[in-house]
């Protein structure tokens, strides 16, 4: 019976991390959108255990800059591996 509640417990948790990490990618996309430097870029978002993994291709440094920014400064943010990379002018 003790180990149906831990797993139970486990499951639960792991299900609050899960809607966690929905919501933070959901409040970096959102503020992403409402920057009018960032919103015309294709960055993807996500988020595994409060680490924020965004990638893509953008314009400029500057826009790599203040993606991550904007992303570290979502709450439960717990790091940010920004792979973003500056498209090659064609």
């Amino acid at each position: 019976m003790e180990e149906a509640k831990e797993a139970a417990s486990e499951t639960a948790e792991e299900a609050g991390a899960y809607i966690d990490d929905a919501a933070i990618t959901a409040k970096i996309k959102a503020d992403f959108l409402a920057d009018p430097a960032l919103k015309v870029f294709q960055i993807s978002v996500t988020t595994t255990d409060g680490v924020v993994t965004l990638s893509g291709e953008v314009d400029s440094q500057a826009s790599i800059d203040r993606s991550e920014a904007i992303a570290r400064g979502v709450e439960n943010v717990a790091s940010v591996k920004n792979e973003l990379v500056v498209k090659a002018a064609e």
